[in-house]
């Protein structure tokens, strides 16, 4: 038995599963009866599924105060200043969520 994702999305934003339901509910297989199962797997973690766009449009943040990716101290990309990576990211981002295409492959 499948979820029908779609018929979901009309009255729901996101499907959230929790720590204790992913714990709960990882690898149990489930009998419906008629010689149907279900089960839920391959999740990892907690997650939401998010069924709907519920996004508003990206805003920039400034780099974390204190936490470096390197070993000189650079903190690493600001993105209210580095207008060239907001830009990119917003693409990245709206990609994503099915805002827009993704260009297309090189070697299409």
């Amino acid at each position: 038995m499948n979820v029908d994702w779609r018929a979901a999305s009309q009255d729901y934003d996101g499907c959230y599963l929790s720590w204790a339901g992913f714990i709960t509910a990882e690898g149990y297989v489930c009998d419906l009866g008629d010689g149907y199962f279900t089960a839920l797997h391959g999740f990892g973690s907690e997650r939401t599924l998010w069924l709907s766009d519920v996004f508003g449009e990206a805003t920039p943040l400034n780099a974390p105060e204190g936490l470096t990716g390197s070993s000189n101290g650079d903190l690493g990309t600001d993105a209210t200043v580095d207008h060239q990576r907001a830009a990119q990211d917003r693409i990245k981002l709206e990609i994503t969520l099915g805002r827009r295409r993704p260009p297309p492959r090189a070697n299409q």
